[in-house]
């Protein structure tokens, strides 16, 4: 978004703003497109721990680790840790003493305040009949001056900070090299980003630009990409009225768009001049290469010398 980075969406906006654009008419047929797999899953579990010889020092003979039970939850190639309770945080001892402050005024009826909806007003000493009514009516009022104060001052940092964190997560998002990779590699990448950024729900947007800059989703910019060339799945996220199962989609289409793999390079007809002896010396090469490849398993130089074998011979 050279011009209209996706910071003209507000983070935390309420209510989905879906756009009525129609979608840009991008071919297909880019070099290196986004490819957003369908029904390919990876199955759970994955392969056994690797074997570990122990040392030959006075402690005895070496152990071999022991594989993963049948029945243990494998996390891609890793055997989940035992559990450990953490030790618990400053934030969560505060978390704790304010939820058993909560449950010992239940207990002794007593009531959370409520939050104040408007400013205070001071009472009107007309409006009182005594001294002391209109006394206590003060009082409160002083109580909760201080409590809207508070209020508005702690709505102002939190707005503040949910909007500092949104222009750097756009920042992170338009500077970093991913942006240019996707410009130089995807075809009208730039369109499709504009197209993205008009019509999908201001609040996934924001899920997708905070998720890249925080590590969730590392490829946002292919997301968005994947997301535009396919209308349909951009309307699935704008109706999504569950933002747990919004997350949950784009987890998905994140784990999905990759970059095709590139095509191999056809070396074509063209023979590489060949010092020394020609032929004889390729094949010389060649018993060299494929000694390394058995134990490599490498087999990337052996074709390729093979093939300037026959070109050669062929070219006699």
């Amino acid at each position: 978004m050279e011009g209209n980075n996706p910071a003209g969406t507000a983070a935390g906006g309420e209510g989905a703003a879906s756009g009525t654009g129609a979608a840009p008419d991008v071919a297909t047929g880019a070099e290196s497109a986004v490819v957003v797999a369908t029904g390919a899953t990876q199955p759970a579990g994955g392969a056994p721990a690797g074997e570990g010889a122990g040392g030959e020092g006075t402690g005895g003979e070496g152990t071999t680790a022991t594989p993963p039970a049948a029945d243990a939850l494998m996390f891609g190639d890793t055997v989940l840790p035992d559990f450990v309770p953490p030790n618990e945080t400053p934030r969560e001892k505060e978390l704790r003493l304010e939820l058993e402050g909560l449950k010992r005024a239940a207990g002794t009826g007593q009531q959370r305040p409520q939050q104040l909806t408007a400013e205070p007003q001071k009472p009107d000493r007309l409006a009182f009949n005594t001294d002391e009514e209109y006394e206590s009516a003060f009082e409160q009022f002083v109580e909760n001056r201080g409590r809207w104060r508070e209020q508005v001052t702690k709505q102002q940092q939190r707005v503040e900070s949910q909007q500092r964190q949104f222009v750097e997560a756009v920042q992170h998002y338009s500077d970093g090299e991913g942006r240019k990779t996707a410009i130089a590699n995807l075809k009208d990448f730039a369109a499709v980003e504009q197209y993205v950024d008009d019509n999908l729900d201001p609040n996934v947007m924001a899920a997708i630009l905070f998720g890249g800059k925080d590590g969730t989703f590392s490829n946002p910019h292919n997301m968005l990409y994947a997301i535009g060339r396919q209308p349909e799945l951009l309307k699935q996220l704008n109706d999504s009225a569950n933002p747990i199962l919004a997350g949950a989609k784009l987890l998905e289409i994140s784990q999905k768009s990759n970059f095709a793999p590139k095509a191999p390079v056809n070396p074509g007809n063209s023979v590489p001049s060949v010092s020394g002896g020609g032929v004889s010396d390729l094949r010389a090469q060649l018993e060299t290469a494929e000694k390394e490849a058995a134990e490599s398993g490498d087999r990337t130089k052996v074709i390729d010398l093979r093939a300037q074998i026959n070109a050669a011979e062929t070219k006699k």
